[in-house]
């Protein structure tokens, strides 16, 4: 995942929900500037919470193992 993202092909903005969850969200790279607004309103709906409540996020692929 991290190639493709060096390589401009799958863009990817992930978060940390709740102290608990690093959730990856992934968009096709010529889509980029919408992936924020999609990823922000999809966990919001997936985890039941505002995203004032997320503890962080980045773009970039997350490190964590077991991240999804």
């Amino acid at each position: 995942m991290k190639k493709l993202h060096e390589e401009e092909v799958l863009h990817c903005i992930h978060f940390d929900i709740n102290n608990t969850v690093s959730k990856n969200y992934y968009t096709r790279w010529v889509h980029n500037e919408h992936t924020g607004q999609w990823a922000v309103g999809e966990a919001e709906f997936q985890y039941k919470t505002n995203h004032k409540k997320f503890k962080g996020g980045a773009i970039g692929v997350c490190d964590e193992r077991g991240a999804s």
